[in-house]
């Protein structure tokens, strides 16, 4: 069920200054009207910052300017999922993970690492993939890119220890079990990035030695896998929906603090 105020319809970014200035309009738009929406959105600027950073930094990636592009084809992949959401008439086709996690992200009972999970899910278990073959095209130029899509996993990886602080900010024992939990529990999530961006190369790569026709069926097909992913985080199984469910009565329910607690 969409919110009844609906967030205004997002441009397509040209640039990744302009992935940043889109984000930071949602933002707001979901702190004053307190959705959950922010929650993934705040975690997204604050990755896309990092990768604007490297990027000017000039030395972490071989090439910036496909870099730059694969930044800015993923990020416009979910700001056409959002315009699809708010406003299906104009904007038809709105992806079946897409639909699951936004709509979950509207449902009140969840942690808010569920409701980050969900997104991060559809983004990079489907947007990431068919992003990197766009940019990419043909094999060959999908094989030159792999070292520095590699290395995105880096970048990634540095924002783990400062989105784990705030998450704990917001959500008192969550902080406890990070505390018992320690180094494992950031090895848990780096693998788990790791292995989404594992899944997504393995992606693009079927795309891109695929005519249109089979791209659109093995899109499809990834697109209902990863919407069952999504499914499955709220409720996920028990013993953790009763954990997840403890967890969540325990945070700040304050929305817009928790956005403003995690934004960059």
């Amino acid at each position: 069920m969409r919110p009844p105020n609906l967030a205004p319809p997002f441009a397509a970014a040209a640039t990744v200054p302009e992935v940043i200035q889109a984000l930071a309009g949602f933002v707001p738009w979901c702190e004053t009207n307190a959705s959950r929406l922010g929650y993934f959105a705040a975690l997204y600027m604050r990755i896309t910052k990092a990768v604007e950073a490297a990027l000017l930094q000039g030395t972490v990636f071989q090439d910036n300017e496909r870099m730059a592009q694969l930044d800015v084809t993923f990020a416009n992949r979910y700001l056409t999922a959002l315009n699809g959401y708010f406003h299906p008439d104009l904007f038809p086709g709105i992806s079946g993970c897409w639909l699951a996690s936004f709509a979950g992200a509207e449902t009140a009972g969840d942690t808010t690492v569920q409701h980050m999970l969900s997104g991060v899910a559809a983004h990079i278990g489907l947007d990431l993939g068919i992003a990197t073959q766009q940019v990419c095209g043909s094999p060959a130029n999908l094989q030159q890119f792999q070292g520095d899509y590699d290395q995105i996993n880096t970048v990634l990886a540095q924002q783990v220890q400062t989105v784990l602080a705030e998450i704990n900010a917001v959500s008192p024992l969550l902080a406890d079990l990070y505390l018992v939990l320690g180094k494992h529990e950031m090895a848990l999530i780096d693998d788990g990035l790791g292995g989404s961006r594992v899944v997504a190369w393995t992606l693009a790569s079927s795309l891109a030695g695929q005519p249109s026709a089979q791209q659109a069926l093995t899109i499809a097909a990834q697109d209902a896998l990863v919407a069952g992913l999504i499914a499955s985080l709220s409720p996920p199984p028990e013993p953790l929906e009763a954990v997840a469910q403890i967890v969540a009565r325990q945070e700040n329910p304050n929305i817009a603090q928790v956005i403003a607690d995690l934004l960059p």
